[in-house]
């Protein structure tokens, strides 16, 4: 696995030592958000990690400064405006923005400290920084300009990521990220604590990567386009975001692994990337709703997955229509089919073609 990836292979080896598989797994895919800081053109890799309080989100962030260099890196805090990222940083050094991976250390902070409105500027300036590359903000004698292209990592403890789903993670921002859930259980924490001091000071004996680039690789991604695509379907369903997004996702992936890497072509081996995301995707506090769309994309009536997944009342069964219902409408599942009616059973008659000629007259 990862043959033509020897970057890969080095942040997993050092990371599962120090801690273990799972979170070595979460620092690669952080790793690769970093380097789609560097394209030029969005997509890029955003990341939204969602794991309770106190399992490794921010120390997996300070692993990041060791493993590249700071030149790539930004982090904003937790509790900001879009006025004061323009004040304290933007303002003072115009490219602060350019070519970085602006890391967001707590949102439940970050959502919890600020007034309606002023959350929701700050939302939507940071949607529109992240796709379009520039947020303009004019009010009155008030006038301001942000210009940037970069990824974002945002860490989110699962209580607040389920209290403010609609609001946050629905949002036009949230959807310009993949949510990657992060759960360990009794077993991996014991283990993890215990031998916490030991293991702690191990570091990245390999020096920082600080020439990473990007490169051109518009043939490949549209050459494996059917491969993508699928890729798509069964991720979109995964993370409970719209296709349209989700192909987005995955092609930054695929072409961040690859940079990482240092390679100027896709290879088996950021497909292989792309399947390890695949169970960090899935939110286990509702499990079933990635069942759910499996079924009902498979042509399967909400009563028929109700039998199948074992859902028994009436509030279950509830809860598979209104979870069809909201990914239909976004996007997550085509559109219900309406039968097309026979064009000739509404043909007007020739005697409606002469009543109808005679009112006009």
């Amino acid at each position: 696995m990862f043959d033509k990836s020897p970057n890969t292979k080095k942040i997993l080896a050092y990371a599962e030592k120090k801690y273990n598989r799972k979170i070595a797994e979460v620092l690669l895919i952080k790793s690769a958000s970093v380097v789609s800081g560097l394209f030029k053109e969005y997509p890029r890799m955003n990341v939204i990690n969602v794991a309770p309080s106190g399992t490794f989100k921010s120390q997996t962030d300070r692993e990041l400064s060791n493993i590249f260099s700071q030149k790539y890196l930004l982090s904003v805090g937790s509790d900001f405006t879009i006025h004061s990222l323009y004040e304290q940083h933007y303002k003072k050094n115009p490219k602060v923005f350019m070519n970085k991976c602006v890391i967001i250390n707590d949102m439940t902070l970050l959502m919890f400290s600020k007034a309606d409105h002023t959350l929701t500027r700050l939302i939507h300036g940071l949607a529109e920084l992240l796709t379009e590359g520039i947020y303009i903000y004019s009010e009155r004698k008030e006038h301001l300009e942000i210009k940037g292209k970069f990824s974002s990592i945002v860490n989110v403890t699962k209580e607040a990521y389920q209290s403010h789903r609609k609001r946050i993670i629905n949002s036009t921002w949230g959807e310009r990220y993949a949510s990657i859930f992060l759960n360990l259980d009794e077993l991996d924490m014991e283990v993890l604590l215990k031998s916490k001091r030991e293991k702690m000071k191990l570091i990245f004996d390999d020096k920082k990567f600080d020439k990473l680039k990007d490169y051109q690789m518009d043939t490949d991604l549209y050459s494996y386009r059917d491969r993508i695509y699928d890729f798509c379907i069964d991720f979109s369903m995964r993370n409970d975001k719209g296709l349209a997004r989700m192909h987005d996702h995955i092609e930054a992936m695929l072409k961040a692994h690859a940079c990482l890497n240092e390679r100027k072509n896709l290879e088996e081996d950021d497909f292989e990337f792309v399947e390890l995301v695949a169970p960090y995707l899935i939110d286990n506090i509702f499990e079933e709703r990635y069942d759910i769309y499996r079924l009902a994309r498979r042509g399967m009536k909400p009563v028929e997955i109700a039998e199948v997944i074992g859902f028994t009342t009436d509030a279950q069964l509830q809860l598979i229509y209104k979870s069809i219902n909201r990914a239909r409408i976004r996007g997550v599942l085509p559109p219900k089919k309406r039968l097309i009616p026979n064009p000739d059973a509404f043909r007007p008659s020739e005697e409606f073609k002469t009543i109808i000629e005679e009112r006009i007259e």
